[in-house]
């Protein structure tokens, strides 16, 4: 899991709780405009019964799209905040609609959200006061729940799986839904007849239960099962970024990662600027954690406001007893950013550690950017602004 903190979410928590007390007013197909006063729609708010709610929003104007990430447009769902309406909207000809399941009427407490016309981008403000809890005239109620068709693995990374799927009704399966036994993966949204399973582990077998979701919310009773075990990684010149994706996310928080088996009971873990991904900056810090490890953090480096930074950065964690699989938690930054990037890898290999020879004293020795020299008596070996001692141990 990578995290990078963002003032403006917490910023827009904060405004949650006022925005909310409004009275309850009825949208059944009522007119909203947009703010240029250029196009106009119909706006619907109401309850499908079951704990099913319904959005619609029908423009009397052909558009094409919707700017679904830029919009403002927020939903309580079970109460609580935080519900991107924007992103879950499904577009039908001129309509777009959504429907989620929620214990309490759902309530909008943000609406600004934008609507793409041959004319340019227009600006809606949803109006806050619908009452979800009505049943207008003419809205259709669907109970049928869809059947699962088959399943088959398409492709497999060591952290992603295509699959294959279909359902019935075809035209209203909004996504699918998959786990793994009791573990609810997630709903995967299909394109081109496939779903993009993501956030699985490396070197692992799964058996995923596959059921179909209509747009309403129902699911099918049945599943289909597609089985596979995902590729197993080097962690030599690992790519992270946000969520191990080099290519997500800031250039400069792009990072290559080895991890280094350096005897029974050590690990050597180094970062390094991914500059072939687009990084720009070079590193100022690294902290991990390890799991089981003694002491279970490590620090190289320290937070600098200007300055060049280093190209390499690296920590030397110790086990009583190396463990089959390790986890670590990472965070790092560059002098670029007030900031920092995490990472969280579960359960790695030790098996796709790198070899223990990379990191072999006569390695250090004999690389170009490195320099030897006596300090206080003491052999003290500099590689790309790293301290060592005689032993290849990191000298803090």
């Amino acid at each position: 899991m990578l995290m990078k903190l963002h003032k403006h979410i917490a910023v827009a928590l904060l405004g949650l709780g006022a925005a909310t007390a409004v009275s309850a007013a009825t949208y059944c197909g009522e007119t909203v405009t947009s703010t240029n006063g250029q196009h106009t729609a119909a706006l619907t708010c109401s309850s499908l019964g079951n704990n099913m709610y319904q959005f619609v929003f029908e423009s009397a104007d052909e558009f094409t799209s919707y700017n679904a990430a830029g919009s403002n447009f927020y939903m309580e769902v079970n109460g609580v905040g935080g519900y991107h309406v924007s992103e879950h909207l499904q577009q039908d000809g001129n309509r777009l609609l959504v429907v989620v399941e929620s214990s309490v009427a759902p309530k909008i407490y943000v609406g600004a959200f934008y609507v793409v016309y041959a004319d340019g981008e227009a600006m809606y403000n949803i109006p806050t006061d619908a009452d979800f809890s009505q049943t207008c005239g003419g809205t259709e109620v669907d109970t049928e729940k869809p059947v699962m068709g088959e399943a088959s693995l398409v492709s497999v990374t060591h952290n992603a799986a295509v699959i294959a799927v279909a359902a019935t009704p075809a035209d209203k399966i909004a996504s699918y839904l998959v786990k793994n036994a009791d573990a609810e993966l997630g709903s995967f949204t299909p394109q081109d007849g496939n779903i993009t399973v993501t956030g699985l582990r490396p070197g692992t077998t799964y058996t995923l239960s596959v059921a179909a979701k209509k747009i309403n919310g129902l699911l099918s009773d049945n599943v289909a099962e597609v089985s596979f075990t995902t590729e197993t990684v080097s962690y030599c010149s690992f790519p992270i970024g946000h969520g191990g994706d080099p290519e997500f996310g800031d250039a400069n928080g792009r990072a290559l990662m080895s991890l280094y088996k350096l005897n029974a009971t050590t690990v050597r873990l180094t970062l390094v600027p991914n500059y072939q991904a687009g990084a720009t900056a070079n590193l100022d810090l690294l902290y991990v954690e390890a799991a089981g490890a003694e002491p279970a953090a490590y620090t190289a480096g320290a937070d600098i406001a200007s300055g060049e930074g280093v190209k390499t950065l690296s920590v030397d964690i110790t086990y009583t007893q190396m463990p089959a699989q390790c986890t670590f938690t990472v965070m790092w930054s560059n002098p670029a950013w007030d900031g920092r990037w995490a990472v969280t890898l579960d359960n790695v290999d030790v098996a796709s550690f790198c070899p223990e020879d990379f990191t072999a004293l006569p390695y250090v020795e004999n690389a170009a950017a490195c320099t030897k020299r006596m300090e206080n008596g003491q052999l003290v070996i500099i590689r790309d602004g790293i301290r060592y001692n005689a032993l290849g141990q990191l000298i803090e």
